[in-house]
């Protein structure tokens, strides 16, 4: 069954809006000197753009070479039968993904290195950058739910909006501390690895990305699969919390310097 045009544009805004709203209400968090709303819009481009398109090209190769049944590495690694679709579906969302994508989305946190004076500022635009690689993503959820009914639609768009989006946004955030914090100590001649807080992004994403699968990888019920849920839900809540008052905290301290 097809979308029609009017179904796409009503997916489009609900992926869209919600990211370009938190972008917003992330930016606003900042009291002193906030960093210019257009210029934060790019970096939300980006995200969905440059992140996602390389990620979705580097993922899809990557599942080629080691999960595809007639690749050499897959042979290697699994035999003839291959993994299991549980072990691909594990190897794809806690090791692929994780690694693939929040390493491409600190790379526009690169980008905008000039703008980086203030080490919030790094988690500003590494949280719209992860919004825009969220909104792209949202798209191609919402439409394959859209095609399962109007039900699973919305409450598809209610789950990702409230779990996957905040999860990207608050990942990426960390990454873009830790570039800011490079950079910013370089200036004074010290030094500080953005490496360690990408992993940490990583590893963040990766346990997202566990919960939300464990009712998919392990065969127990429905209580698996809703406590996933209840986990991930929890993590990107939280996760988002906290980068929102570090913001805060970090703002606070850069007026009381000036």
């Amino acid at each position: 069954m097809a979308i029609s045009t009017l179904e796409i544009v009503v997916v489009i805004l609900a992926a869209l809006i919600p990211s370009r709203l938190y972008m917003i209400w992330i930016r606003n968090t900042e009291l002193s000197q906030r960093e210019p709303l257009p210029v934060v819009s790019v970096s939300l481009i980006y995200g969905g753009t440059a992140a996602f398109g390389g990620a979705f090209l580097l993922e899809t190769v990557l599942v080629m070479a080691f999960l595809e049944d007639n690749s050499i590495l897959n042979r290697f690694l699994w035999g003839m039968e291959g993994p299991s679709p549980e072990i691909s579906i594990f190897i794809l969302a806690v090791i692929v993904a994780p690694f693939v994508e929040e390493f491409l989305k600190a790379g526009g946190v690169f980008v905008v290195s000039k703008r980086l004076t203030e080490l919030e500022n790094g988690m500003i635009y590494g949280a719209a950058i992860g919004l825009g690689f969220a909104a792209v993503e949202n798209v191609l959820y919402f439409s394959d739910a859209l095609l399962a009914g109007l039900e699973v639609f919305i409450a598809t768009a209610m789950l990702r909006t409230l779990t996957s989006t905040l999860l990207h946004a608050s990942a990426t955030a960390v990454s873009g501390y830790g570039i800011a914090r490079s950079r910013l100590f370089r200036q004074v001649g010290k030094r500080s690895s953005w490496i360690s807080y990408v992993l940490i992004a990583v590893t963040l994403h990766a346990a997202f990305n566990f919960f939300a699968i464990a009712g998919q990888i392990f065969a127990s019920g429905m209580d698996v699969y809703v406590l996933g849920l209840v986990a991930s839900f929890t993590i990107a809540t939280v996760a988002f919390r906290m980068m929102k008052v570090k913001i805060r905290q970090l703002d606070a301290v850069s007026q009381t310097v000036r």
